[in-house]
């Protein structure tokens, strides 16, 4: 498994380049927040460009390096980037949607770090795994994106069930600020909102790792070969069909922040025709 793959890293970049919108809320593309100025906290050295306030040069690494260099800040006004990654037994079971979903968890993280914003990687199955720092930092992105390895192959061999309260528990109790919610399940065994609130509260955005079985699922083959294991129970050999609900669920749940990520696809592609017109 790569901390990210070479097409993710390059689209990471174009689109930091080439989005300058800030969230709204309407699309994926959309959400991603882009600024620059003073805050609290210290976040990196950059070149100086025109237009940069003089007061901000730092006058340490300009002496050292030759050239004029800045310090730049996380703005105070940003809002908290949350990313919940499914790591239950529907999820590992799949390599190629445990791969996508890790790969997406880390490049939402290193362009909202590009883009001047922390996010926090909150890994759930039966229980939350929150001992995740907010990513302010490339160093603090690959300790992270080496930690969620490490605990997608635990989880891998405990095979969890999937409790998708958990995140809603989470951002009810835990989180006093609006935030931006990424949240990264195949959302197997879903069901309908009893969270209404916290979307009121909160920007979410589903993104659903679909392993392209559901047509198969439907088709009158599925009876001679074997399908993808159930949550039900871990020893269970017969699928047992849930998604056509889950569909349902999903679209009642998240309306319209809702994209599907086809796992057996490239994924970078699909992130860049998710932005629309924001790009």
């Amino acid at each position: 498994m790569q901390l990210l793959n070479a097409n993710l890293f390059r689209l990471a970049h174009e689109l930091e380049i080439r989005t300058r919108k800030r969230m709204d809320g309407r699309s994926l593309g959309e959400s991603f927040l882009h600024g620059k100025g003073r805050g609290m906290e210290f976040r990196d050295v950059r070149p100086y460009l025109s237009g940069d306030d003089i007061r901000l040069i730092d006058w340490n690494v300009s002496s050292r390096t030759g050239e004029i260099h800045v310090k730049e800040f996380f703005l105070e006004r940003d809002i908290p980037v949350l990313i919940f990654l499914d790591i239950s037994y529907s999820m590992l079971s799949n390599e190629k949607k445990k791969d996508a979903g890790f790969q997406l968890a880390i490049f939402l993280s290193y362009i909202h770090f590009l883009s001047h914003n922390k996010a926090q990687i909150i890994c759930y199955a039966d229980k939350l795994h929150t001992g995740f720092s907010p990513i302010s930092s490339i160093s603090k992105l690959w300790k992270s994106a080496k930690k969620l390895q490490d605990v997608i192959e635990s989880a891998k061999i405990s095979k969890p069930g999937t409790n998708h309260n958990l995140p809603y528990q989470f951002l009810q109790e835990k989180t006093q600020l609006r935030s931006l919610v990424y949240w990264i399940s195949d959302f197997t065994v879903l069901h309908k909102n009893e969270w209404k609130s916290i979307h009121k509260k909160h920007d979410i955005h589903a993104c659903v790792l679909d392993s392209g079985l559901e047509a198969f699922h439907n088709s009158k083959l599925k009876s001679f070969f074997f399908s993808e294991p159930s949550e039900s129970s871990q020893l269970a050999t017969i699928y047992q069909p849930t998604h056509v609900q889950d569909r349902e669920n999903l679209k009642y749940n998240f309306q319209k922040n809702l994209t599907y990520f086809q796992v057996n696809e490239d994924l970078a592609k699909q992130i860049l025709v998710s932005f629309g017109d924001a790009i």
